[in-house]
């Protein structure tokens, strides 16, 4: 009889302790925001060459040829609603390249990289390395 009142005492324990409010809470909420894309470069021009957006199931990639030139600043569009605002939780994909030629390989850039985000605030690419070295980071 004892066993079973001391498990009943343990049960009722875990069910208080399971719906406290101390529980951590659902992952943070996504917060909307702009895409800048910074070339921080003394003397080469980028071309952002390709960008793909995807919101769950709904997919926009297009080929784009934006030059950004030399201490130069580009807002990325949202092709899924307009405009540059990105709501919270879109994945954005965008890839880069130097506008300067690769020496050896003339038909080649001499750098190309993408960058893989996922918006939550205003987010800025800033290419900062001579080989497209970049960081990214939030309301700038």
């Amino acid at each position: 009889m004892n066993r079973v009142i001391v498990l009943l005492v343990f049960i009722v324990a875990l069910l208080s302790l399971s719906c406290s409010e101390d529980k951590p809470s659902a992952p943070d909420y996504l917060q909307s925001g702009v895409i800048t894309f910074q070339n921080s470069l003394q003397y080469q021009s980028i071309y952002i060459t390709y960008i793909i957006q995807q919101r769950g199931a709904t997919r926009e990639s297009r080929m784009v040829n934006y030059l950004v030139p030399a201490h130069g600043r580009r807002s990325i569009e949202n092709f899924l609603d307009g405009g540059y605002d990105f709501p919270g939780g879109d994945d954005v994909s965008i890839t880069f390249e130097s506008a300067a030629r690769h020496p050896a390989e003339p038909e080649n850039p001499y750098f190309e990289r993408t960058v893989v985000l996922t918006v939550n605030g205003t987010q800025n690419i800033r290419v900062k390395g001579e080989e497209g070295e970049y960081d990214i980071r939030g309301d700038e």
